[in-house]
């Protein structure tokens, strides 16, 4: 082996063993003892440790009691995958797709990022196994977001980026799974708008996974609201803030025509109407807004 590569072993068995490998030197790098008890045959993975010299390995099968049986050792030694990804503004974004090929393989998608700025990332298409890992880490290393995914579609959702830098997308194996992941950046510029009482309908396009929409009226004291929504989103959430920033209603609603009713005003001022995401959804939702006299 050489030193930094990085290193797994998969055994297929039908005895009950104990798995290690050890370093030039004799040192213990890593074990397994969860394959041991069994009757049937197995598939036991040894984890992937990075050679911390050059030199001749061994891999130790140890028994375990009285079992007896044949083994077959596959070693796998790898280097990680490194991809750059751009993020993006557009409902389409710039994907790239990831692919793992060998047990214990991880793989770093870099990107540019700018402070205060909001992105969600997409993994769609996927063919790797659950428990993988996903984590979004910023430029000094600390772990914005976490996510476990299998296959088909996931979400790491919105996040604020804290510093302007280089942030890495972290896609880290669980067990020994292979199989590729389509990645997706965005760039997630909320909508912002208003909307008249007693006014005209409002359509808004929440097409940016992670993207939400805000939308100010003028509201008078003692009067109440009514906002009509009527969507393609699936999940979503609509609110109504106060001038002070206090919730006055809030809702989870489903696509198709729903209303937050009668809500009382608390002030003069400018309130709020919000529609906010739920994981990837994306769609359309048309805003009506009526007031009245109370």
């Amino acid at each position: 082996g050489i030193m930094g590569q990085h290193g797994s072993v998969v055994a297929t068995t039908s005895s009950s063993n104990y798995y290690s490998i050890r370093a030039p030197d004799g040192t213990v790098l890593i074990s397994n003892s969860g394959c041991v008890g069994f009757l049937q045959t197995q598939t036991c993975f040894v984890d992937r440790t990075t050679l911390p010299q050059t030199g001749t390995y061994t891999i130790v099968v140890g028994h375990y009691q009285t079992f007896t049986g044949r083994t077959t050792l596959t070693l796998y030694q790898f280097a990680d995958v490194h991809e750059v990804i751009s993020e993006s503004n557009t409902p389409a974004g710039n994907p790239v797709t990831v692919t793992r090929d060998l047990p214990g393989q991880n793989a770093e998608l870099a990107f540019k990022g700018t402070a205060c700025q909001y992105v969600s990332v997409r993994l769609t298409n996927s063919t790797m196994a659950y428990p993988e890992t996903a984590i979004l880490e910023a430029p000094d290393g600390a772990s914005l977001q976490n996510l476990g995914f299998g296959n088909g579609d996931n979400l790491i959702d919105r996040t604020e980026l804290p510093e302007t830098g280089t942030y890495r997308i972290l896609l880290l194996h669980g067990y020994a799974a292979t199989g590729r992941v389509t990645v997706t950046v965005h760039r997630i510029t909320d909508i912002h708008g208003t909307i008249t009482p007693n006014g005209p309908m409002v359509p808004v396009d929440i097409a940016i996974p992670g993207q939400n929409a805000l939308l100010t009226f003028t509201g008078t004291v003692n009067h109440a609201v009514s906002l009509k929504l009527n969507s393609t989103l699936g999940v979503y959430t609509a609110a109504i803030y106060a001038p002070d920033g206090s919730l006055l209603a809030t809702q989870e609603f489903d696509s198709g025509t729903n209303a937050l009713a009668d809500i009382p005003l608390t002030e003069n001022g400018t309130y709020i109407a919000v529609v906010d995401h739920y994981a990837a959804n994306t769609g359309t939702v048309d805003l009506s807004l009526s007031e009245t006299a109370h």
